[in-house]
């Protein structure tokens, strides 16, 4: 029995989080200041309140996320905000919505934007928790970032990012 218990400790402890969910779902980032690299080798650069993509919709285009304001530079107009872009027939819409939407579901936290048919979504996996992740490192702090029609977390295993520094 005493053993037993000294197991589950052990395993309690080796999952301990790094990642501190309640901060990141308000906007500071400070537990995962660093790089994260996914397997396609694309980087999230993590300082405080910040977080500094060099691709996340396959567009090869750098994303920032300041607290819970997103800004894709190529996407937006002359006045520094979205674009209008085309979207079914002649209607448009903004190429992407600034401000996050937050969104919690079976334990994984995730910020999202609206996309032309798409979400824009990041979402963060303590140590422990696996989303709809096939693959991937159970016993290591991740990040999903994707444009997706689906669940942000039913992605490809070189998809998660995992910190590197």
């Amino acid at each position: 029995m005493v053993a037993a218990q000294h197991r589950q400790r052990l395993m309690m402890k080796n999952l301990k989080q790094s990642m501190a969910l309640d901060e990141v779902k308000v906007g500071n980032y400070k537990s995962l200041n660093g790089t994260w690299q996914n397997g396609m080798g694309n980087q999230i650069t993590v300082k405080n309140e910040t977080m500094q993509f060099t691709d996340i919709t396959s567009n090869k285009e750098p994303r920032t996320i300041t607290g819970q304001q997103l800004d894709i530079p190529g996407s937006d107009g002359p006045d520094g905000t979205p674009k209008e872009v085309s979207y079914i027939g002649d209607s448009t819409m903004k190429a992407y919505k600034q401000t996050l939407i937050t969104e919690e579901y079976n334990g994984v936290f995730s910020l999202k934007s609206t996309l032309p048919g798409a979400m824009l979504c990041v979402s963060f996996l303590p140590k422990g928790m696996m989303g709809d992740l096939s693959g991937g490192d159970v016993n290591k702090d991740k990040i999903i970032a994707v444009g997706t029609q689906n669940s942000p977390t039913a992605v490809e295993a070189d998809q998660v990012y995992y910190k590197i520094s």
